[in-house]
């Protein structure tokens, strides 16, 4: 029987486009999600050890001349048919030359086995942007039948500037490393152990509090920070937002935790209290 995290792999490159926020306190954090996805999609199986074809499609909006390049491989309990273990095409809904994101392989099953299909994509958007999303397709193999299950994303990140992001619903969090994560598995947020407010002395009377996303990594240290405008009629001066900035530096929080709780990075939103004096 094969392990079940054993899996096929597939790497491509491929381009995104994302809507940024506002330049903040912090800067270099957006928001949106990748728009150019691979999916890993069985049209044809039939019995245990029979062939099956997976089609792959690259689609999305971004630069015409985004290239996707993807690498196929196959783990163990499936043996590869035919067809390119390796594919560069353009992905992009404004790519006007030969339609090239689409290709097909063909594998078969060689013993009853859980296993999966998994999907890394990879793309150069920049001389400074990377993106890297990760799919994983399930495979089930028994002495009689082959059963798939949809397929879902298990990492997704992009890389600026030296610095790994990963998507992390409305805004992109800072990580070390690569790691198979996405909003869908995280359990919990960070939640603030110990906060300190901030002391105002022309802070206007209508200010109560500062909002801020903060992004807190997996030891529960802040990472970075970012100045929300606040609702109603409450203006911040910069020499508020910079106080602010500073007593939030002294709270502690507990990191996120994923549904296997795991502490990871991730964001929050905050109110640092103002005192007025």
């Amino acid at each position: 029987m094969c392990n079940r995290n054993v899996s096929f792999a597939i790497a491509a490159s491929l381009a995104i486009w994302l809507a940024p926020l506002q330049a903040g306190a912090s800067g270099n954090h957006y928001e949106g999600a990748p728009s150019f996805s691979i999916f890993p999609q069985v049209i044809e199986s039939g019995g245990p050890k029979d062939p099956f074809r997976i089609l792959l499609n690259m689609t999305g909006q971004g630069p015409a001349h985004a290239l996707g390049k993807a690498t196929v491989t196959i783990g163990k309990g499936l043996e590869w048919v035919e067809g390119d273990r390796e594919h560069s095409g353009h992905p992009s809904m404004f790519w006007r030359g030969p339609r090239d994101n689409q290709w097909s392989v063909r594998i078969r099953g060689t013993e009853p086995c859980l296993t999966s299909v998994r999907v890394l994509l990879s793309v150069q958007v920049d001389p400074n942007q990377v993106v890297e999303i990760e799919m994983n397709l399930p495979v089930v193999i028994t002495g009689k039948t082959i059963t798939f299950e949809g397929p879902r994303p298990v990492r997704m990140e992009t890389v600026r500037n030296g610095q790994r992001f990963r998507y992390g619903g409305f805004y992109l969090v800072p990580i070390d490393a690569p790691e198979e994560v996405t909003p869908a598995d995280i359990k919990e947020g960070p939640t603030v152990i110990e906060q300190q407010p901030v002391k105002c002395s022309q802070c206007p009377s209508e200010l109560k509090e500062v909002p801020f996303v903060v992004f807190v990594g997996r030891d529960g240290r802040l990472l970075s920070s970012r100045m929300l405008e606040p609702g109603g009629r409450a203006k911040i001066s910069a020499e508020t937002a910079k106080a602010a900035e500073e007593a939030l530096r002294h709270w502690k929080f507990s990191p996120a935790r994923t549904k296997k709780s795991r502490a990871v990075a991730h964001w929050t939103f905050v109110r640092v209290p103002v005192e007025h004096e």
